[in-house]
């Protein structure tokens, strides 16, 4: 006969320390899944608050972008500006400059000419052609009755122009330039000349550039270029040197 072995039943003190093992492997398994977890939160909140300030970043950067955008812009713009003020200076410079050169030789015409009205012509007298030199006896005697001293060698030349208006032709004297400079200056009032006097030695005490007349009114600029001020008084040469 076969001889049956019983197996001995299982221990309950392996079962329990089996059950054990298992409860404290799901433990730390638990404890991995929630550290895990944590480092994933840790980690997208992380980048989030990267990106959030990599938005701000360029945010900020395009923000400085844009008014350094609008700042150059407006250099460009005042540049442009400053170009075509240049531009238009330099054509009125170039303008004045003509119109300067015409004024002064008009003005040495001016002195150097002299215009005589309604002097009948000798002609009529003599019944004969006026010549140059009938018309350099008329001036001489013209000049005499002034008491005006003109020599025959002061005189460059002389003759008569052709108007439409008047029937007796005016005298042109044209006079050899003189040795001294002229000076032409308006017939001012006493007060005005007395004004005038004390504005020319205003603009010598404080560095004014220029001080003149025009139609009995004394004028006066700092430089070329700015305002001029109106004297009427010596009041106003008196606020004037307060403000310096």
């Amino acid at each position: 006969m076969t001889s049956l072995r019983r197996t001995p039943p299982a221990s309950s003190t392996g079962n329990m320390s089996h059950k054990n093992y298992d409860s404290d492997t799901l433990s730390e398994r638990g404890g991995n899944d929630y550290v895990r977890q944590k480092r994933r939160r840790q980690s997208d909140e992380d980048i989030i608050m990267l990106s959030n300030k990599i938005d701000q970043y360029f945010s900020e950067l395009k923000q400085q972008n844009a008014e350094l955008r609008d700042s150059l812009q407006f250099m460009s713009d005042k540049y442009d500006t400053t170009l075509n003020m240049i531009s238009k200076m330099e054509e009125k410079r170039l303008e004045d400059k003509k119109q300067i050169a015409k004024l002064e030789e008009r003005l040495e015409f001016m002195i150097a000419s002299i215009e005589i009205r309604n002097i009948p012509s000798s002609s009529k007298e003599n019944k004969k052609k006026e010549t140059k030199e009938d018309i350099c006896e008329l001036v001489q005697g013209f000049a005499k009755t002034l008491s005006v001293s003109l020599n025959e060698s002061d005189i460059k030349d002389v003759y008569r122009v052709t108007t439409n208006k008047e029937t007796i032709k005016p005298i042109i004297i044209e006079l050899n330039r003189p040795r001294k400079p002229v000076y032409v200056s308006e017939v001012l009032t006493s007060r005005t000349q007395k004004i005038y006097h004390m504005a020319r030695q205003f603009v010598k005490d404080y560095n004014y550039s220029y001080c003149w007349t025009s139609r009995g009114t004394i004028y006066i600029r700092k430089t070329e270029g700015e305002q001029a001020i109106r004297i009427e008084s010596e009041e106003d040469l008196n606020k004037l040197k307060l403000k310096q």
